[in-house]
């Protein structure tokens, strides 16, 4: 059983085809990522409601002269 299981394997990689662990780490920590992407996010966010704001209190003056 075991010679049959080399076979299939060895049937497998051709053309000088092989296995290889690169172990390969990222430096980057992911969720810090995100999180720092979230807070970004939430600032912009507070930019757009602030502009809003004053867009709609412009409105309402210059509604409320005419």
């Amino acid at each position: 059983m075991n010679s049959s299981a080399i076979n299939v394997i060895s049937s497998t990689f051709h053309d000088n085809a092989s296995v290889s662990n690169t172990n390969c780490t990222l430096n980057i920590n992911l969720l810090d990522k995100y999180i720092e992407r979230v807070g970004e996010n939430k600032k912009l966010y507070q930019v757009l409601l602030k502009e809003k704001d004053e867009k709609i209190a412009l409105l309402e003056k210059t509604m409320g002269k005419k």
